[in-house]
């Protein structure tokens, strides 16, 4: 997970990458909650590259700063494709993060129930499942309300959090058109690195070291290729040593 690190960067400048899928049936507003966070990063001119992959998967990848930290992040929208296992398959293994989308509405519980597929499939197909973070976003756009007591939903939410071992911290009620939204992908941003950022053997904790990242080529959008960086090694700012990081 370390090896994220070498990704993107500007001279002095470390980027962490992270890749998070949308997940969940077709019909919960995945599109909705991709669309604004895309949105939201054209705004801020914060976009480095967009595009739809095989099957129709969108990618949006952008970058944003959080606590003085540097992340790249690359968001897909499953587009309710989940029932493809050969085209989702790819996405899982290679992400950090899965937001579980269902939807607020007690008539609709089997949009929550049906994400326990959607976890084994991740799991399963997961480079480092130790690490897979899970997150529940509850898609609150529902325009009429049902009758049925919405404690039974609440009840159904807490038995699946606990079922899957998600921490309540990673449950949230979000409204594609609220900003709101983004708050809650910053914090699923910080939970991913606190799991994947630098460990003890990282580079970045060596004593009296730094990392300089001189040069880095981008990926495309699904980082099929992968990308070649010099990095340095400094200790007091006199050069120490020099090697190549590949990384994918």
């Amino acid at each position: 997970p370390s090896g994220n690190i070498f990704m993107m960067a500007e001279r002095g400048t470390v980027w962490y990458n992270y890749s998070i899928v949308l997940s969940g049936v077709a019909g919960v507003g995945k599109t909705s909650i991709f669309n604004h966070v895309k949105g939201k990063a054209e705004t801020d001119g914060k976009i480095v590259e967009t595009g739809s992959l095989e099957g129709g998967i969108d990618c949006c990848i952008y970058t944003t700063t959080i606590n003085e930290i540097n992340f790249k992040i690359a968001l897909y929208d499953t587009g309710g494709l989940e029932r493809f296992a050969s085209l989702t398959s790819n996405y899982y293994h290679r992400c950090h993060a899965v937001i579980l989308v269902y939807l607020v509405d007690p008539d609709r519980l089997d949009t929550l129930t049906c994400l326990n597929t959607s976890i084994e499939s991740a799991l399963a197909y997961n480079k480092s499942p130790d690490t897979l973070i899970f997150t529940l976003w509850g898609n609150d756009f529902v325009r009429e309300r049902s009758e049925k007591d919405p404690l039974s939903l609440s009840e159904q939410v807490r038995l699946f959090l606990e079922a899957n071992a998600i921490s309540q911290s990673l449950h949230f009620i979000v409204s594609p058109s609220d900003d709101k939204l983004m708050v809650a992908l910053e914090r699923v941003i910080l939970a991913i690195h606190g799991n994947n950022g630098p460990k003890s053997d990282s580079v970045l904790l060596h004593p009296g070291l730094v990392m300089i990242v001189d040069s880095l080529e981008s990926s495309d959008c699904g980082n099929a290729r992968k990308v070649v960086g010099t990095v340095r090694m400094e200790e007091n700012n006199k050069p120490k040593r020099e090697r190549k990081k590949c990384c994918q």
